[in-house]
């Protein structure tokens, strides 16, 4: 009887250990990296140098290679296996609108060929929604129309259910999807960078998926807003604290099932740090979330929760930026800005950086200038 009662109590021990490790959730944010600074070829554009800073930015693009990089990015998402995974900068370059085989490198849809290397390591994701952001042409002399076409896209295990948080039937600018056969759910935000004649604007933009996990609606949202200051002036600012509260707006605003858990990853291009910086005209998107505050300061939202400082330990969590050409022998990253904010508190995190070490590189190349952030929440 003893023996019985010891077996039932090891067994009762193994049931609570297991479950005090088992999150109720896990995520990943990856920002894929384009392949080439595109600030010098807008620079450029209507200048006497544009066609010599087009060539230069295609083939600085195919010697950063993303197919070969894809390979390194989905081991980082096979190897975590998160539930949902959130993708920024997933471009398609095209030539008169088309992409892929037989065109050379860079012409490629980055998504296409992230997916394929997905399905030869473990075949377990799907594509759950897309919203499309800057699509713009530029005629290059004896190539053709060069599409540039950037998109933030939510990626689900396929054991995983969901629905797409239909955003775009509530917001302001409503935005199509950016892949084939994925229903319109995102929204672009009202805040557009202006780009030289006839490109247009930078759009940038947001998405969502309620993904049932544990028994749990967790509505989990992707973005990636504009850089700090994307003309060099202070009051350029205003375009990403302007994103960002129009973001915690639509948040605030959206229903949610009962009992539903709200977590926003992405590419914020803000870190804890712009907090501390009063030249700031407006508060900016890291301390908007923090305190739930508009880019005024007032009022906004209930305050959404870094996960990051919760997790065991004091890492840096640095995520941002290698270098451009992605061929550094040792790590140059040097802000947090990518980030897993929760609107409900997490009881427990357990949260690691890809992508970081030289060790993460494949054939000398980063996998993106940016490291991958996988996040396990319990709640």
């Amino acid at each position: 009887m003893r023996k019985l009662i010891a077996l039932g109590l090891g067994a009762l021990l193994l049931v609570a250990a297991s479950s005090a490790v088992a999150a109720d959730i896990e995520v990943m944010t990856q920002n894929q990296f384009l392949g080439a600074d595109l600030n010098p070829l807008i620079a450029a554009f209507g200048t006497p140098q544009q066609d010599e800073v087009i060539a230069a930015t295609l083939e600085q693009m195919a010697a950063n290679n993303f197919p070969l990089r894809a390979r390194a990015l989905a081991k980082q998402i096979c190897d975590k296996q998160p539930h949902v995974v959130a993708l920024q900068e997933v471009f398609r370059f095209s030539i008169d609108g088309a992409s892929g085989a037989p065109l050379p490198l860079p012409f490629i849809d980055h998504l296409d060929e992230l997916m394929r290397a997905i399905a030869r390591q473990c075949g377990n994701y799907i594509v759950a929604a897309s919203v499309r952001n800057i699509d713009v042409g530029a005629p290059a002399p004896g190539i053709g129309l060069i599409g540039f076409t950037d998109r933030d896209v939510i990626l689900t295990r396929a054991d995983v259910s969901f629905e797409r948080v239909r955003f775009n039937l509530a917001c302001n600018h409503p935005a199509p999807s950016g892949v084939s056969g994925v229903l319109p759910s995102g929204c672009n935000y009202g805040a557009l960078v202006p780009l030289p004649a006839p490109l247009g604007f930078i759009l940038r933009g947001f998405v969502g998926v309620d993904a049932l996990v544990g028994g749990v609606v967790h509505r989990v949202v992707n973005t990636h807003l504009e850089v700090m200051k994307p003309d060099g002036s202070i009051l350029s600012t205003f375009f990403q604290a302007a994103q960002a509260s129009e973001l915690l707006a639509t948040l605030a605003l959206f229903p949610r099932s009962p009992g539903a858990r709200t977590i926003v990853l992405g590419d914020f291009n803000s870190s804890p740090d712009d907090a501390v910086d009063t030249t700031l005209v407006f508060v900016p998107p890291y301390a908007q979330l923090a305190a739930g505050v508009d880019l005024f300061s007032d009022p906004i939202s209930a305050p959404y929760t870094d996960v990051w400082p919760l997790r065991p330990g004091r890492p840096s969590g640095l995520t941002c930026c290698h270098q451009t050409d992605l061929s550094s022998r040792r790590t140059a990253l040097r802000e947090r800005i990518d980030l897993i904010f929760s609107l409900e508190v997490p009881d427990r995190v357990r949260a690691v950086v890809m992508g970081d070490e030289p060790a993460d590189r494949i054939r000398r190349l980063w996998p993106s200038d940016h490291a991958t952030v996988h996040g396990e929440l319990s709640y």
